[in-house]
């Protein structure tokens, strides 16, 4: 008996060169399956890393007013959800894109549309209770008017909704609704930029005078 290692007990087994070749072939086929295996795991763990980050944003406009005026704007928050630096960084972000539309901020008594954000926390969060707080204004002639009777409709936790008002009749006349944009974690004040780009992009600009 051959001794293998010392042993005598123990036989060596002979390893031919074909079998050497064979052994070979079935560790790389386990070496690329496994990077196939890695490579999906990573496009996967992308994918949903956008899916996360995504905002869902929705817009409506009153077509007969004149947004290519250079309006004076003020900025509040009209229903605040706890945070407060989130909150201040959304209306700088709101002032900076209005500012680039051509738009210039003012006091709330000298501006000629009022911009007002709610955020959507726990509980019960309509169109009716955002606006309990702050009445005459005519949140309901833009978006849907009959959600004006209707406060079954529930806006999810976590959703921003940003409205503009004609400062003179009070009416709505311009709506952005982005969900998923409030968050109990993480950079909320990089969250309120994105927000307020996406909401206001497609805002028209005010004609150079």
């Amino acid at each position: 008996m051959t001794s293998c290692f010392g042993r005598e007990d123990k036989p060596c087994q002979i390893f031919t060169l074909p079998s050497l070749q064979f052994a070979a072939r079935i560790v790389d086929a386990g070496k690329w399956c496994l990077m196939k295996l890695t490579l999906a795991s990573i496009g996967l763990l992308m994918l949903l890393a956008v899916g996360v980050s995504a905002q869902e944003t929705y817009i409506d406009q009153n077509s007969t007013f004149d947004f290519s005026q250079p309006h004076r704007f003020a900025v509040k928050i009209g229903t605040p959800w706890g945070d407060q630096a989130a909150e201040s960084a959304l209306k700088q972000a709101i002032a900076k894109r209005l500012e680039k539309k051509g738009w210039s901020q003012a006091d709330e008594s000298s501006a000629d549309v009022l911009v007002i954000a709610h955020g959507a926390g726990p509980g019960k969060q309509t169109l009716r209770s955002f606006y309990s707080g702050l009445p005459g204004l005519g949140w309901y002639w833009i978006g849907a008017p009959a959600i004006e009777e209707n406060d079954e409709y529930q806006y999810k936790e976590g959703t921003l909704l940003l409205d503009i008002f004609d400062a003179r009749t009070k009416k709505g006349v311009y709506r952005g609704v982005a969900l998923d944009a409030i968050r109990k974690s993480g950079n909320n004040e990089k969250r309120m930029d994105k927000a307020a780009k996406q909401l206001l992009n497609d805002l028209p600009s005010a004609r150079s005078s």
